[in-house]
C-alpha cells in the first residue's frame, strides 16, 4: 500500500562533496553544516560509503534549519556524508550549506 511517503537516500547527491572531503589534510579539520531537509532526515559520517556511520545531525520540520559542527575529519582519510531524508509528501527538498 502507498501510503504517499517517500524514503529517499541522497548520499549519492555528495558524491562531490566527499571527494572534496577526501583531500588529504595536514591537520585536522572539523565539519560544520546547516540544512533544510522535506520532511525529515538523519544525517551521518562515515569513512566508509557502504556503512551509514556516526549520526551527527537530525531533524524531523523542514521549516527548521538544522545545524551541526564540530566534527573532527582526521588526515588523510576519506569521509563521506550521508543523508537519510523522508519526504511524506510532494514536492521534496534538500537544502544544504557546509563548512
Amino acid at each position: 500500500m502507498n501510503n504517499g511517503i517517500r524514503t529517499l537516500s541522497l548520499s549519492t547527491l555528495f558524491s562531490t562533496f566527499a571527494g572534496l572531503v577526501a583531500l588529504n589534510f595536514a591537520h585536522a579539520a572539523t565539519l560544520s553544516g546547516s540544512m533544510n531537509v522535506d520532511n525529515s532526515h538523519t544525517t551521518y559520517i562515515s569513512t566508509d560509503d557502504s556503512v551509514a556511520g556516526t549520526q551527527i545531525a537530525s531533524g524531523n520540520n523542514w521549516r527548521t534549519t538544522d545545524t551541526f559542527s564540530g566534527v573532527v575529519l582526521e588526515p588523510g582519510r576519506p569521509y563521506f556524508l550521508h543523508v537519510h531524508g523522508v519526504d511524506a509528501g510532494a514536492p521534496g527538498a534538500f537544502l544544504g550549506d557546509f563548512t
